[in-house]
C-alpha cells in the first residue's frame, strides 16, 4: 500500500514569514514613530524658541511705545522735551533681568513645590514663572529707572518708580511669552494656554496655544500621526521624555542661573540672540553624555563630579563669546575716562555759572577791594540762566548800540520756551526770538543731562550714564550708542548730527563758523579806537602823569596802542573782548570737531570689537556663530543639532530733527517695533546617522529642518508660518 506523507512545516516557515514582516512593520512604524517624534520636538522647539524672541520684541515694543504715549495707548513718536528716558533705560535693564528670571524659574519652583501644592503642575509652572519674571523685572526696571530719572532729570525716585511698574509688565510679559512655548513648562503636561499677557503685549490679542500631546510628547497644533506609528511613539515618547526630563532635571537648577549669569554678561543682541538658541538647543539636544565638571559649572564647589556634555559645551561658548568681546570693556572706559567726560565738562562750562572773587586796586588811591562776581557760563542768557555770559554779554552790548546780529536775538522767556519743549508735536515751531545760541544751549544740555544727569543740589545728583557699573553700560551699549552716533540717514538727531550743525550750521541755521565771520565783520566796520587819556596827579599835588584808562568810541576796532588792533572794544574799558569772544568760540568749536571724531572712531571700533567670527574655535562642541551646530555621538551614530535665529532687529527709540534746524522739533521714534517675519525666525536642523534595516535604508537622508517665523507689533505676537 502506497504511504502519502503528510507535510510538515509548512506552519513553520509561515509563521517564520509572518514574524519576519511583522518585524519589519515594527521595526519600519518605530523608526517612523521617532522621526515623527523628532519632528515634533523639533517643530515645537522653533516654535517656543521663536515665540520667545518674538514675544520679548514685541514687550519692548510695547512698553518702548507706551512710554512714548501712555499705558494702554502706544505711539511710535514723541516730541516732548525730557521725560521718556528714564523708561528707555529702564525697560533695558528690565528685559534683560526677566529673561535671566526664566532661566532660574525652574529651579525656584522646584524649591517651592510643596507651596504649590495639589495645582496642576503645567498651570502651576506657568504661573509661578511668570511671577518671579514679574518681580525680577520690577527690581531690574526700578534700577534702571532710578539711572533714567537722573539722566531725564525727573530724579531717581520717580524713575525708578515708574521703572518698577514698567518692569512688573515686561516681567509678566516675558514669563507668559516664554511660557507659551510649552516645553520648558513641564514634561508631559497639559496643554499651555496663554492669553494676551503670555503674548508678551497685555493688549487684548488672542491666545497662544501649544497644542496637545500625545505620551508626554507636546504636538504642534494641527500636526497629525498615523495609527500604527503613534502607537509605537507613544511609548517611544514616554522613554524618550522620562530620559530627557531626568537628565535636564538633574542639571537645571544649576544650568539656568549659571547659563543666566553668562548670557548677563553680554551685549543685549547677543543676549536676545543665544537666549534664543539655548532654548532651542535644550529642548531637541538628547546626548546622554556627561563630562567632569571642570569648571565648576555647578558652581558647588566640586570640580570632579560630572555635568551634561551638551551644557559643559555651551558654557565654553558663551565664554568664548565674552572672551571675543572682551575689548569692549577697555573701549569703553577708554571713551568715558577720555572724550565723553572732557567733552561733557566743556558742554556743561557753556551754560553753567560759577560764584568767584574778584580783586580791584583804584588806580588813584592804590586801595584794594574785593566783590563777590557770578560769571555765566560762555552762552548763558539772563532771561534763562540768570546772567549773561561771555559770548551772550558781548551780543548784547552790540545788539543795544544798533550793531544788529543775525545769530542772536534777546530772548525768549523761560516760560514761553519751557510751553514749546512741553508741546508734544513735530510741527510746532519754537518761539519767535528763538535762535542759534539758544538751540546750541539746548543741544549742550540734553547732552550734559544725558552724560551726567543734572546738577540741581538734590542727592541723586551726577547719576548719569558716566556714574553707571560699567558691566551695565557695556552690556547695553547698543542702546544708549544711537543717542550719540546713529549713521541711519533718518536719524538725524543724535549728537553727532546736532553738533555738527552747530559748528558748521546749515541752510537753515548758521553754525559757529558763522558766527565767528560776522563777528569780524562786525569788528572791521566799526571805526578806530580812540584812546581815552586821563592825568593822574601825585598825592603831593606837584607832579602828574597820563595814562590810557579807556577809549571814546566804544564800540570800535583795535587801534594797535590801546587795543590791539586785530581786537576791539564794546564798552569804554580797555578789555579786548572781541579777541575774548573769538577765542572762545574757536574753543568750542574746535571742542566740539575732536570730541565728534573721536566718538566717531569709538563707535568704528565697538563694532569691530563686537563682531562676533563666523566660528568660534575652541575646545566647545558647539561651533559657528549663526548658525550654531552642536555635535555628538552615541551608539547610534553621529548626531547634530544646528540652529539659526533670524537677523531680528531689536525696538529702539532714536532722535530725529522735524522742521528746520533753528524752529524745528527734536522728537523720539519708535524703530523696529515690527515685523512680519521676514527677519525674527528660528531655523532647527537635526541631522541624524541613517537606519539600516534588513531590506533598506530608512531615512538615509537622516535630516529633519523646521522653521518658525514670528509677526509682531506692539499690540501682536504669534506664529506667521513654519516650514
Amino acid at each position: 500500500m502506497r504511504r502519502f506523507l503528510k507535510p510538515k512545516g509548512q506552519v513553520t516557515t509561515f509563521m517564520l514569514l509572518m514574524i519576519g514582516g511583522v518585524l519589519i512593520f515594527v521595526m519600519a512604524t518605530a523608526n517612523m514613530g521617532q522621526m515623527s517624534l523628532n519632528s515634533t520636538r523639533i517643530a515645537n522647539a522653533a516654535d517656543s524658541s521663536a515665540l520667545m524672541l518674538g514675544s520679548q520684541l514685541a514687550t519692548k515694543a510695547r512698553v518702548l511705545g507706551e512710554s512714548l504715549g501712555k499705558p494702554g495707548a502706544p505711539k511710535d513718536k514723541r516730541c516732548m522735551k525730557t521725560g521718556s528716558l528714564s523708561l528707555v533705560i529702564a525697560i533695558v535693564v528690565a528685559v534683560v533681568v526677566a529673561v535671566a528670571a526664566w532661566y532660574a524659574a525652574p529651579a525656584i519652583i522646584a524649591a517651592a513645590a510643596p507651596i504649590i501644592g495639589t495645582i496642576a503642575a503645567g498651570t502651576a509652572t506657568t504661573v509661578a514663572t511668570v511671577a518671579i519674571t514679574t518681580a525680577a523685572g520690577a527690581v531690574g526696571g526700578a534700577a534702571g529707572g532710578a539711572l533714567g530719572g537722573s539722566i531725564a532729570g525727573t530724579g531717581a525716585a520717580t524713575g525708578a518708580l515708574q521703572g518698577a511698574q514698567v518692569g512688573a509688565a515686561i516681567g509678566a510679559a516675558v514669563g507668559g511669552g516664554m511660557a507659551a512655548g510649552g516645553e520648558m513648562a513641564g514634561f508631559g503636561g497639559a496643554e499651555v494656554e496663554v492669553g494676551a499677557e503670555g503674548a508678551g503685549l497685555g493688549s487684548g490679542t488672542a491666545p497662544i496655544s501649544t497644542g496637545g500631546t500625545l505620551g508626554g510628547a507636546p504636538l504642534v497644533a494641527g500636526s497629525t500621526m498615523a495609527v500604527p506609528a503613534a502607537v509605537a511613539g507613544a511609548g517611544l515618547a514616554v522613554a524618550s521624555n522620562l530620559y530627557t526630563a531626568s537628565v535636564q532635571d538633574q542639571v537645571r537648577a544649576a544650568a539656568f542661573a549659571k547659563v543666566s549669569k553668562l548670557l548677563s554678561g553680554l551685549p543685549e543682541f547677543e543676549q536676545f540672540r543665544e537666549g534664543t538658541m539655548f532654548s532651542a538647543f535644550i529642548q531637541t539636544v538628547d546626548d546622554p553624555t556627561f563630562v567632569p565638571d571642570t569648571t565648576d559649572f555647578d558652581e558647588d564647589g566640586k570640580t570632579d563630579d560630572q555635568i551634561s556634555a551638551f551644557l559643559h559645551a555651551w558654557e565654553q561658548r558663551l565664554i568664548g563669546i565674552i572672551a571675543t568681546l572682551g575689548p569692549l570693556t577697555q573701549d569703553v572706559q577708554a571713551f568715558f575716562n577720555g572724550p565723553l567726560t572732557a567733552f561733557n565738562n566743556v558742554a556743561k562750562a557753556t551754560f553753567t555759572s560759577t560764584t568767584t572773587t574778584v580783586s580791584t586796586v583804584d588806580q588813584i588811591t592804590g586801595l584794594e577791594t574785593q566783590t563777590q562776581v557770578v560769571i555765566g557760563g560762555s552762552l548763558s542768557r539772563q532771561e534763562i540762566e540768570g546772567v549773561d555770559g561771555l559770548v551772550v554779554g558781548f551780543l548784547r552790548s552790540l545788539e543795544q548800540q544798533g550793531h544788529d546780529v543775525s545769530f542772536w536775538i534777546p530772548g525768549p522767556s523761560s516760560s514761553e520756551l519751557g510751553a514749546w519743549e512741553q508741546a508734544d508735536c513735530d510741527d510746532c515751531s519754537a518761539p519767535a526770538s528763538y535762535d542759534a545760541v539758544d538751540n546750541t544751549i539746548d543741544v549742550m544740555k540734553d547732552f550734559v543731562d544725558t552724560v551726567s544727569g543734572t546738577d540741581d543740589g538734590e542727592q541723586d545728583d551726577e547719576d548719569g550714564l558716566i556714574e553707571q557699573p560699567l558691566v551695565n553700560v557695556v552690556s547695553n551699549w547698543e542702546n544708549w550708542i544711537t543717542l550719540f552716533h546713529d549713521p541711519d540717514p533718518q536719524n538725524s538727531g543724535d549728537f553727532f548730527d546736532t553738533l555738527g550743525v552747530v559748528v558748521d550750521g546749515n541752510a537753515q541755521m548758521p553754525g559757529i563758523r558763522a558766527w565767528q565771520a560776522e563777528v569780524e565783520r562786525i569788528r572791521q566796520s566799526l571805526p578806530q579806537c580812540i584812546p581815552h587819556v586821563e592825568t593822574i596827579f601825585d598825592q603831593d599835588g606837584f607832579g602828574s602823569s597820563t595814562r590810557v584808562t579807556g577809549v571814546e568810541n566804544a564800540p570800535c576796532r583795535g587801534d594797535g596802542t590801546s587795543v590791539p588792533a586785530t581786537g576791539g572794544s564794546v564798552d569804554d574799558d580797555l578789555d579786548d573782548e572781541f579777541t575774548q569772544v573769538q577765542q572762545s568760540l574757536e574753543s568750542l568749536a574746535t571742542d566740539i570737531e575732536t570730541f565728534r571724531t573721536a566718538l566717531e572712531a569709538f563707535r568704528a571700533k565697538m563694532i569691530a570689537d563686537s563682531t562676533l567670527p563666523d566660528a568660534l574655535v575652541g575646545t566647545s562642541a558647539i561651533t559657528g556663530g549663526n548658525p550654531a551646530t552642536y555635535t555628538w555621538q552615541d551608539t547610534r551614530g553621529p548626531h547634530s543639532i544646528q540652529v539659526l535665529v533670524g537677523p531680528f532687529k531689536i525696538p529702539s527709540i532714536r532722535k530725529k530733527k522735524y522742521g528746520s534746524w533753528l524752529k524745528g522739533k527734536l522728537c523720539l521714534e519708535l524703530r523696529d517695533h515690527t515685523d512680519t517675519g521676514a527677519r525674527t525666525f528660528v531655523r532647527i536642523t537635526r541631522a541624524d546617522p541613517p537606519q539600516p534595516m534588513a531590506l533598506w535604508t530608512w531615512n538615509p537622508n537622516g535630516t529633519i529642518r523646521k522653521t518658525s517665523r514670528i509677526a509682531f507689533s506692539m499690540n501682536d505676537v504669534h506664529v506667521a508660518g513654519v516650514q
